[in-house]
This record gives structure tokens, C-alpha cells and sequence, in this order.
């Protein structure tokens, strides 16, 4: 396939689902799902096409490869994506750093590019989106490095007043990703951050338990309950 062909093919699909009100998360599955099941050499194309947009942006179509590159379950991926970051990354920016770095954690890719990451200082809201995901893929180092983010640079013990401790007037959106996958970490979480220190500790856990109470999410409602029940022996009185 030619470039003019697979931009071709990507806006008759994006045409096709652009009666979805999801954000466009149906249109990018699709596309996934067309890249997973065409023909080998016709696949290939369409993944070298995606890695130069995820380097160039030639197409304006960064984003778009970076989302539908977390879909994907073509062989090799993983390795080829870091290899892009490796050779593109003295020229690109913080966020883009992280959202390719991002796509290598959720498909569980192991490297050695997270740690640089992390000692060049990102700022904090960036750290922050990197380390939830970080901690899946690296438990015990992620979440005490998510902790210190919490207490250190992100204060989580001045999110809720002392005069209302119920309102979380001041609490960045940023933060709704704690909601997010991988959940399970939200426990062991909470209880690290009570070891370094009590007051945030006790912010965080009432912030996750009224994310978890009224937000919306699509979390199984049993996996919320086993958090929620988690989290319990920390409430006061």
C-alpha cells in the first residue's frame, strides 16, 4: 500500500465510526483490528507508516498511530516503537516522551528508557501520568516513587480542607487517572503513602474512595468493592 492508500483507508474508517460518541475509541479499535488482520506485507506497510508518524508527524497523524499502537497485536512492535523513541528523543518534547513511553508499559515491554525518563525530571504532571502506569509494569519500585509524587510534588495533603474534609475543591483532573488501570495497585497505594505520611495518606484515601463512590468508571462493580473493602481499615474512628 502506498501512503496515499493507508491515509486513505484510515479516513474511510474514521468516516465510518464518526457516528460513535466514545471519542473516537471505536474508530481507533477498528483500525487496529484492520491492521492485526490485513495480509503480512500489506500489515508491514501499514506499521512502517505508523512508526514514521509516531518519529515525524509528517500527517499529522501522531496521536492517532500512538492510541491505535496500544491495540495492536503485531509482533515485534514493542521493540521497533522503543527503537524510535531511542533514535527521535533529543528532539522531542516532555509529552511526547511520555506518551510513547506510555504505549511500551501498557504492552507490558520491558526497558531500560523508563529509568532515563524518570531522571530527567518531567514535571510533575507528567511524572505523575507516567509513574500510574510505571507501577503496573514495576510494583514495588513504581509505587513508592507514585507516593513521593502524591506527598512530595503533587501535595496531596493540601487537596482537601481542613474545615471540609468531604470537598475536593482544588484537586487537579489529572488526578481521575488513579481510577484507572491498574486499579489493583490503589490499595498498596494508599497504605504507602500512610507509611511516609499519615495526612496525606488520609486525603488520598478519601479522594480514591469518592472517585471510586461517584465517578464514572469501568471497573467491575465487585473489583470496586474489594478496593473500597481494602481501603477501609484505614477510616478514621
Amino acid at each position: 500500500m502506498t501512503q496515499e492508500e493507508i491515509i486513505s483507508t484510515i479516513r474511510r474508517i474514521q468516516k465510518d465510526y464518526s457516528g460513535c460518541k466514545d471519542g473516537g475509541r471505536s474508530f481507533v479499535a477498528a483500525l487496529a483490528r484492520k491492521i492485526d488482520n490485513a495480509l503480512d506485507d500489506e500489515r508491514d506497510e501499514i506499521v512502517d507508516f505508523l512508526l514514521r508518524e509516531i518519529a515525524l508527524n509528517a500527517n499529522g497523524l501522531c496521536s492517532l498511530a500512538l492510541a491505535t499502537a496500544e491495540l495492536l497485536a503485531v509482533p515485534d512492535f514493542a521493540r521497533r516503537l522503543e527503537v524510535v523513541y531511542r533514535e527521535q528523543q533529543a528532539t522531542k518534547d516532555e509529552r511526547w516522551k511520555r506518551d510513547v513511553l506510555m504505549v511500551l508499559l501498557k504492552k507490558g515491554y520491558q526497558s531500560t528508557t523508563y529509568e532515563q525518563f524518570l531522571t530527567e525530571n518531567p514535571t510533575k504532571e507528567e511524572k505523575f501520568f507516567f509513574l500510574v502506569h510505571y507501577a503496573n509494569l514495576y510494583p514495588q519500585e513504581g509505587i513508592a516513587l507514585l507516593a513521593e509524587c502524591l506527598i512530595k510534588q503533587l501535595h496531596i495533603s493540601r487537596f482537601l480542607p481542613e474545615d471540609n474534609p468531604d470537598s475536593f475543591f482544588g484537586v487537579t483532573p489529572y488526578l481521575l487517572n488513579l481510577v484507572n488501570p491498574p486499579a489493583e495497585l490503589l490499595t498498596p497505594l494508599v497504605a504507602k503513602v500512610y507509611a511516609e505520611d499519615a495526612k496525606s495518606g488520609e486525603h488520598l484515601r478519601k479522594f480514591v474512595v469518592h472517585l471510586l463512590r461517584h465517578y464514572p468508571h469501568s471497573l467491575p462493580e465487585v473489583f470496586v468493592a474489594g478496593i473500597l473493602s481494602g481501603l477501609g481499615k484505614y477510616e478514621e474512628g
